[in-house]
């Protein structure tokens, strides 16, 4: 498995190196991801990543997963996390579409002829998803759908939504197409981090729904769908994440080896050594939890949904403190744009809030552990 990891993360240097090259100072300063690398992204096989090779897509493992958000995510966090958002539209559509929509949308996400976004929050619901205020009723044999979503990553430019709403007392997945009348975009713009994440909110006002709409059953909590598409996105996030911290670890080995003060090369002074080791160790430890998180998902080991929440907490935690302590080594030039680091440290932070917050993870790692008699003394 890590023979895999180490071949997909030499292979995607090498697309960075040759197709990526002054991409991210583009991305920062429009805002935006260029179709054009859309598209390059989706012919390397990588917007396909999570797709199974019977619908176009690449079919990665998860270590070979690892190694691709990990080396995509130092180019820019937000290009990371189109392929984050693809595989977790592509997965539910995957785990709990029927057969229509599976050949209808999966192999158009694979080739970057769709884009899909999936709206969960809302202005008033952020993490208390079993909330949504966002309404689907019965329209004769189809839908009315009504409510608003916030937040929402590429939804500026997606050619449909997967949407969570609330039916009567249950709730449900639906897929929506951008052109439905009575959905209106309003593009989010001016993020501290990701600025490249093409964030909008979602206005329904009574679209009309086909009855085929429907993605998956209609449920008494959070629909499967949902799960599917959140387990999906921590894990890569994680993965992102640890991209970050290798990346800013690496700018700074270079920055301290090079500059000198007080006569010496930075490496040699002890504060420095000391700050260098906490970003060696913590990126190490991120590694680690991802390493895991893929080795639980390949094995379908029954903790594995609580591993990948693991690997996300201590990788985005370790990101925000990794790039931190770049920018804090660099000094006046790590702030500066043109050596990233203060860009990781921005968008390490956001990595702390998407696909559930610090503090979120903490509550449901600890209560998994517990409900599953691991934190039992009998």
């Amino acid at each position: 498995m890590l023979e895999q990891y180490h071949t997909t993360r030499q292979n995607v240097s090498q697309f960075v190196n040759s197709t990526l090259n002054g991409v991210a100072a583009q991305i920062e300063r429009d805002q935006f991801i260029d179709a054009q690398i859309i598209s390059q992204l989706a012919k390397a096989g990588y917007l396909g990543a999570s797709i199974s090779k019977k619908y176009g897509g690449s079919q990665m493992d998860s270590y070979e997963l690892c190694a691709l958000h990990e080396t995509i995510a130092a180019v820019h966090g937000s290009l990371e996390n189109l392929i984050t958002v693809t595989g977790m539209v592509s997965t539910p559509i995957q785990r709990a579409g029927n057969k229509a929509q599976k050949e209808y949308y999966l192999p158009k996400l694979a080739s970057g002829e769709l884009v899909g976004a999936i709206a969960l929050t809302e202005p008033n619901i952020g993490s208390d998803l079993a909330n949504a205020e966002t309404q689907l009723t019965q329209d004769g044999d189809g839908w009315r759908l009504n409510g608003k979503k916030k937040w929402i990553t590429l939804a500026q430019i997606a050619d449909f939504y997967i949407v969570l709403t609330r039916f009567d007392n249950k709730m449900a997945t639906v897929i929506i197409d951008r052109n439905t009348k009575g959905l209106t975009v309003t593009p989010i713009r001016d993020l501290l981090g990701l600025r490249g994440n093409m964030l909008a909110e979602l206005n329904f006002d009574n679209c009309r729904l086909e009855a085929d709409a429907l993605l998956g059953q209609i449920s008494s909590g959070v629909p499967l769908s949902v799960n599917f598409a959140l387990n999906e996105g921590r894990f890569t996030t994680a993965c992102g994440s640890l991209g970050l911290c290798q990346g800013a670890v690496d700018i700074t080995e270079q920055y301290i080896r090079r500059r000198k003060q007080f006569k010496h090369r930075l490496f040699s002074h002890g504060i420095v050594q000391h700050l260098f080791t906490k970003m060696l160790t913590q990126t190490r430890s991120a590694r680690l939890m991802c390493f895991s998180a893929a080795d639980y998902r390949e094995n379908l080991h029954p903790d594995m949904i609580n591993e990948t929440l693991m690997a996300k907490y201590i990788a985005s935690t370790a990101a925000v403190e990794v790039a931190s302590n770049a920018v804090q080594l660099l000094g006046a030039n790590g702030c500066q744009a043109d050596m990233q680091v203060e860009r990781y440290y921005r968008d390490a932070k956001i990595m702390e809030i998407i696909e559930g917050t610090t503090q979120i993870h903490e509550i449901q790692i600890a209560m998994n552990y517990m409900m599953n008699g691991k934190g039992s003394d009998k």
